[in-house]
C-alpha cells in the first residue's frame, strides 16, 4: 500500500515571485498517527493547497485549531502561523499542490482570505477533483509538457473552487431558519446518495452549527434529518429498480447505504416489503406490459 506520493517539475524555482505560477510538484500522503505536525512557517516560500480525500485531520491557526473533513480544500499560505496535524481516530488521506508566484498570490488571494483557509467542495465534485490530482502522478513527459497539465490541473481545481465559493457565499449572515433550509435542501437533494452525508456536513457547507441546523430542519420539515435522508434513499432506490436494476447490493451502494442488510430492513420496514420481493414484482409487472 502506497502511502506517499509525489510527482516534481523539473524547473527552477523562481522564490522571488516574478513569475505568472510556477507549480513545483503535487502530492499525495495517507497520514499516520505518528506523522508529526507541519507548519507553514517553517521556510516554505511557496502555497500548499490540500485536498482531504478521506478522514478528517485538524487545521491550526496560532493556538486554535478546527476539524476539516474529507471533500475539503484548505491552504497553508507561505510563512505563515498555520499548520495541520493528524486526527488519529480518523485518519486522513490527502492531495495537495505547491506553487508559487505573482497570479498565484492574486488568486488565492481571491479564494481564500485571511479569516477563510478552506472550502468545502460539492461531493458531486470530487471525482473530477481527484482525476486533477492523479493525473499528475501518471503522466510521462518531458517537463514542459508536464508543466502544461500541471498548469491546467490547478487551473481546474481553482475554477471548482471559486464555484464553491460563489455558491456558498450567496447564503446570507443573518437568515431566518426557512432560508437555511431551502439554501441546503439543494445540496441535500444533489448529494444524498454519498453515504457519509449527515447533518454535521451538510452544516459544515452552509457554515452553521450542527445543532442550530438540525433543530431548524426539524422544525421546517417536520421529520428530523436522518429520517428525511433515509426516505430519500428509499425513495431513490424503488426509483432504480423500477428502471431495471436487480442487484438488491448494488441498488443499496447506489442509494447511499453501507451494508445491503440494514438497507433491506429499511426498505421493508418503509414498504412493507422486502427490495427482493420489491424486484420480483416490477420484473413480472414489465413482462406483463411487454407481452401487452
Amino acid at each position: 500500500m502506497i502511502n506517499t506520493e509525489e510527482s516534481n517539475l523539473s524547473v527552477i524555482n523562481d522564490f522571488t515571485g516574478a513569475t505568472d505560477i510556477n507549480i513545483s510538484h503535487y502530492g499525495f500522503e495517507r497520514l499516520t498517527p505518528e506523522k508529526a505536525f507541519v507548519s507553514a512557517n517553517d521556510g516554505y516560500h511557496s502555497y500548499r493547497l490540500h485536498f482531504i480525500a478521506k478522514g478528517s485531520m485538524f487545521f491550526h491557526v496560532g493556538v486554535q485549531k478546527t476539524l476539516l473533513n474529507k471533500n475539503t480544500f484548505f491552504i497553508l499560505r507561505p510563512n505563515s502561523d498555520c499548520g495541520f496535524s493528524v486526527n488519529p481516530k480518523n485518519l486522513a488521506e490527502h492531495y495537495w499542490c505547491t506553487f508559487s508566484g505573482i497570479l498565484a498570490e492574486r488568486i488565492i488571494g481571491s479564494l481564500f482570505s485571511d479569516e477563510k483557509f478552506y472550502c468545502i467542495v460539492s461531493p458531486a465534485m470530487r471525482t473530477k477533483i481527484l482525476q486533477c490530482f492523479t493525473e499528475n502522478f501518471d503522466y510521462k513527459a518531458p517537463s514542459l509538457r508536464k508543466n502544461i497539465l500541471y498548469t491546467k490541473n490547478l487551473y481546474t481545481i481553482f475554477q471548482m473552487i471559486a464555484n464553491e465559493n460563489t455558491s456558498v457565499h450567496t447564503l446570507p449572515t443573518k437568515v431566518n431558519p426557512d432560508n437555511i433550509i431551502t439554501y441546503s435542501l439543494a445540496y441535500i437533494n444533489e448529494n444524498f446518495t454519498d453515504p457519509d452525508m449527515s447533518v454535521a456536513t451538510v452544516a459544515d457547507y452552509i457554515h452553521i452549527s450542527k445543532g442550530y441546523y438540525s433543530n431548524a430542519f426539524s422544525k421546517k420539515m417536520k421529520i428530523p434529518f436522518s429520517q428525511y435522508i433515509t426516505q430519500k434513499r428509499i425513495e431513490h432506490a424503488i426509483t432504480l429498480i423500477r428502471s431495471g436494476k436487480t442487484n438488491v447490493s448494488e441498488i443499496a451502494y447506489a442509494s447511499g447505504f453501507n451494508d445491503p442488510l440494514y438497507f433491506s430492513k429499511v426498505f421493508k420496514k418503509l414498504n412493507n416489503i422486502s427490495p427482493k420481493k420489491e424486484i420480483e414484482k416490477t420484473s413480472k409487472r414489465n413482462e406483463t406490459k411487454l407481452r401487452s
